[in-house]
């Protein structure tokens, strides 16, 4: 998928929710918060309410 998104095919990303996309909380948020930004894609996690457009970062 990250090879994807470097070469500019993925620009968002839909989980059911954040325990989809990864186990490990701290890895997730380095995605959410500061890779996927740096690479203009959006994140959304459907179940957390979660979607990085809409700024609401929050991990419930």
């Amino acid at each position: 998928m990250m090879s994807d998104i470097d070469k500019n095919l993925i620009n968002t990303i839909v989980v059911k929710d954040l325990s989809r996309f990864g186990r490990n909380y701290i890895e997730v948020g380095k995605y959410i918060k500061e890779i996927f930004p740096e690479k203009g894609v959006r994140f959304i996690a459907i179940g957390d309410d979660v979607d990085t457009e809409k700024d609401n970062l929050e991990v419930h």
